[in-house]
């Protein structure tokens, strides 16, 4: 009769013990299928790819935080000139098979290119050329260059200037005039009364903070919305 008791009070144990096991997995698997479900949901929901393709000033620039609810890749390599882009544009941008791409590119080209603004010019056209050859349908989106504040620090800005850049700009634009891309005038947007990027907005003359990022970020929005 004790060994009985014994017997009947281990399976109880067990059962309750396998019981609570079950429900432990149970509960683990439904918080890694919300999860899941999650992330399809935003995929779901938005079924665009979209890529960023640039430099510095675009591999800092924490697209997730940003653009949290858009499936977007972050395509910059910071030192990048528009060769760069050029020589790789299958892991650059076509790996990713995107429906938009936005291109911040040849700042860097500025200074160690060796090219003058028409030939930074002839790159970025092909960029985009290469881009159309693959998927005529992609929407590219071709960002003005930003401008520098050379008061902060010099070394980093090197012989960038904003004259320069608003040449290069000017050509920029007719590219997108001459084509089916989108000119974003970003420079305008983070300028000061001089014409310099505004100190606010930068932590060295030449690359965002966090509230460069905002405002760009900002007025990006609503070309990820069309």
């Amino acid at each position: 009769m004790k060994n009985l008791k014994t017997l009947v009070i281990f399976i109880g144990a067990s059962f309750m013990l396998l019981v609570g096991i079950l429900l432990c997995v149970n509960e683990q698997e439904i918080i890694k299928l919300n999860s899941r479900l999650e992330r399809l949901g935003r995929y779901t929901y938005n079924k665009e790819s979209i890529v960023f393709l640039g430099d510095s000033i675009t591999s800092r620039c924490d697209l997730d935080k940003y653009f949290p609810n858009y499936n977007v890749y972050n395509s910059g390599i910071a030192g990048n000139m528009t060769k760069d882009i050029l020589d790789n544009m299958e892991n650059r941008v076509f790996v990713y098979n995107p429906t938009k791409v936005f291109i911040l590119i040849g700042t860097n080209d500025l200074v160690y290119s060796g090219l003058d603004n028409d030939g930074i010019k002839n790159n970025i056209e092909e960029i985009i050329n290469k881009i159309y050859e693959k998927n005529s349908n992609t929407k590219i989106y071709l960002e003005s260059i930003y401008p520098v504040n050379n008061s902060l620090n010099k070394e980093i800005v090197e012989t960038r200037t904003n004259d320069n850049i608003k040449d290069l700009n000017n050509k920029i634009e007719k590219i997108c005039n001459n084509n089916k891309c989108t000119y974003i005038n970003m420079y305008d947007n983070l300028t000061d009364k001089n014409g310099n990027m505004k100190k606010i907005y930068t932590i060295d003359g030449l690359h965002l903070n966090k509230i460069g990022y905002k405002v760009v970020a900002s007025k990006l929005i609503k070309y990820l919305n069309e």
